[in-house]
């Protein structure tokens, strides 16, 4: 049954959760631009900051393999130190400079999904505050699988030095980390979300993001492939935009200022587009899975934390239950005429 004010909130297909995203994402825009670009456009020029720098001094580096007119190759291991040194300062600037946007695009997507009064204000202050919760849950779970492709790195490479081919043992290794780390990443996809919306923090944001995906986990992976599908696609036409607009105004005769500008823009491209949409899509995932194992809607309703036309931005569902009717009364026995009077008695 459903009453004015009351929250529409029912289980998600899959389509149905990116529709969802992608209106969640939508209807919360205008507050999540203005708090993305108060700590956007400072992260997107120090992003761009480092593609002058590693267009620079990296591109110029001697190569991996030198091939000899004798036919033979020579592996200069000492070219791959750049490309590692940029590689390690990459993910320590994602893992730092991204947290911000994380946590506010979390904090107000959860607000915008329940209802709950927000500004861009309150978004932004929120978000900053729950940073190093944020940093503490995304070290637990990169930190293991950095560490593995790590170890499987520093394998290979003992290995080539020994013998080429023998490198190839690490193939059926990296293949096997790989799926670790997809069902890995993915029993822990809600864990953010849930510091955000329940704050929950630390391993207890782990164990609860495994208790919502336990038993759903295709249907989670699914979900979040066909929306990577989707952001893969956008971003491809949008940096390939750019790339025209950007070459048009700064040639890639000047590669510093060049790859300034274009890193500068993919950076706030990425914070107002890409980014967000990752975090709506783990929003609207942790929602349904509240609802599909916790009566999530139940909760809200006796709460009375939503109101009227709170969830407008939601698929509408294909069947709601309608409000009961009053049962009816038998009718009353038809009306008889009186009994007349009794037949004399025979002679």
């Amino acid at each position: 049954m459903t009453q004015p004010g009351s929250p529409t909130l029912w289980p998600l297909g899959v389509n149905e959760r990116l529709d969802a995203a992608i209106k969640l994402y939508r209807a919360s825009f205008r507050t999540l631009a203005r708090a993305m670009l108060v700590i956007g456009v400072p992260i997107a020029a120090v992003d761009g900051l480092f593609q002058w720098w590693r267009t620079s001094t990296i591109v110029t580096a001697s190569t991996f393999v030198v091939r000899h007119p004798d036919g033979t190759s020579t592996v200069h291991w000492a070219a791959l130190e750049p490309e590692i040194g940029a590689l390690a300062l990459t993910i320590v600037l994602g893992f730092v400079l991204n947290a911000p946007t994380k946590t506010i695009a979390y904090g107000l997507f959860g607000d915008t999904y329940l209802a709950r009064a927000t500004s861009w204000r309150g978004a932004l202050q929120t978000g900053i505050r729950r940073v190093p919760s944020l940093l503490w849950i995304v070290l637990l779970i990169d930190g293991p699988i950095v560490l593995a492709w790590g170890a499987l790195v520093l394998l290979g490479i003992g290995l080539a030095h020994v013998s080429p081919a023998l490198a190839l043992v690490v193939i059926p290794l990296a293949i096997a980390t790989l799926l670790a780390e997809i069902w890995w990443s993915i029993i822990n996809r809600l864990a953010v979300p849930s510091l955000m919306m329940e704050n929950t923090r630390g391993m207890s944001a782990l164990r609860r993001s495994w208790a919502l995906v336990r038993g759903t986990w295709w249907s989670v992976f699914g979900t979040v492939l066909l929306a990577m599908v989707l952001i893969v696609i956008v971003t491809l036409v949008i940096n390939a935009i750019l790339g025209v607009l950007v070459g048009a105004i700064v040639p890639s005769s000047h590669p510093g200022t060049h790859a300034f500008v274009l890193g500068s823009l993919e950076g706030i491209a990425t914070i107002l587009l890409f980014s967000p949409f990752t975090c709506a899509i783990a929003t609207v995932l942790t929602v349904d899975m509240r609802v599909r194992k916790e009566g999530l809607d139940l909760e809200l309703l006796t709460s009375g934390q939503t109101g009227a036309g709170a969830h407008d931005f939601l698929p509408q569902p294909k069947a709601r239950w309608a409000a009961p009717v009053a049962p009816g009364t038998w009718p009353g026995p038809a009306a008889t005429p009186p009994p007349g009077p009794w037949p004399p008695p025979p002679q």
